[in-house]
């Protein structure tokens, strides 16, 4: 099994790099080793560009997670969301069938309707402000019970199951009609885990963020604000299921998407590491894919350059335009 050597910059610092989700998906293939002087670098969501310099003469792989458009002229290759293609330098992957697998479906709920009216479970204040707008509309309707630490407005916990947070959300949605799954942006091909534990949870998705989320989920599972002019609207489709219980039957029976397939999260990584190994296997001036030249080194120079020397550059184009 071929040894190869790994650096990770730019993830959160909780993040045990070697129980991590690539390393073991690389180790199926590799002897993966964590070194500082490897030539190859995954980088995240933490000030990747800070990482710039240090890796310019490394194969650095951008890996954000996040909805981060990834900038090709500092980056050799890239994983993340965005629905296109470049050459061999860039891979789509869909967490959300690895996500699933975190955490298990609610067992059948005998009566559905006897449950809390919608929950928000959320800690980050600084998402786009479509989340916390629509919160506070939708809690003039019926109180949105606020279980996270952000807007919180309910002594209830969310009780993690032998320190499974993520299977903790789900038991915890299971008791409300409905979920807000918003996303912190509105950004194309983003979707993360927020929609999937609600279904999980078998509590009906309000759905913000991705606006061709109904490329990948059915779209009759689950209420989609992209598919309506306001969220006056759509708070009045809410009110409309939350009162018609064979709607909203319908609607809980209806979560279809590919995330659900047996096959789509084993094809998905199977596909990724083949990626992977379009890197790893090549000779590594072959895999080498960052532009070198004037512009580029030019434009690095002036993404990199200090505060101080930043404000100087200000000053001296005034100065010139004067």
């Amino acid at each position: 099994m071929k040894t190869i050597y790994l650096d990770f910059l730019g993830f959160h610092p909780d993040l045990q790099i070697e129980n991590s989700s690539i390393v073991k998906l690389l180790g199926k293939n590799y002897n993966v080793k964590i070194s500082k002087d490897s030539q190859y670098v995954f980088i995240g969501s933490f000030n990747p560009y800070s990482y710039i310099r240090q890796t310019r003469d490394k194969i650095s792989i951008f890996y954000p997670g996040e909805a981060i458009f990834p900038d090709f002229n500092y980056f050799d290759y890239a994983i993340g969301f965005d629905e296109f293609n470049y050459d061999d330098r860039y891979f789509r992957f869909l967490p959300l069938a690895n996500t699933k697998k975190r955490g298990n479906t609610a067992k059948t709920i005998n009566n559905p309707f006897n449950r809390e009216f919608c929950n928000f479970i959320y800690a980050n204040p600084d998402a786009h402000q479509n989340r916390d707008k629509f919160f506070h509309l939708l809690n003039k309707y019926k109180k949105v019970d606020s279980l996270g630490s952000h807007l919180k407005n309910t002594d209830l916990e969310i009780e993690p199951r032998g320190g499974n947070w993520y299977q903790g959300s789900i038991d915890t949605k299971s008791n409300y009609k409905f979920s807000l799954a918003f996303e912190n942006a509105l950004y194309k091909g983003y979707t993360t885990e927020k929609i999937i534990s609600s279904f999980q949870a078998k509590s009906i998705p309000i759905y913000w963020g991705n606006p061709n989320i109904n490329k990948e989920i059915d779209p009759s599972g689950f209420i989609n604000c992209h598919d309506y002019t306001s969220f006056e609207e759509v708070i009045e489709r809410i009110k409309e299921i939350d009162n018609d219980k064979n709607q909203y039957l319908k609607m809980l029976k209806s979560s279809k998407s590919i995330f659900f397939e047996n096959n789509f999260h084993e094809l998905q990584n199977q596909n990724l590491i083949s990626f992977l190994e379009n890197i790893f296997d090549k000779e590594f001036h072959l895999a080498k894919r960052k532009p070198v030249g004037y512009w580029t080194s030019r434009h690095l120079d002036s993404l990199q350059m200090k505060p101080k020397n930043k404000s100087i550059f200000r000053n001296l184009f005034k100065k010139k335009m004067k």
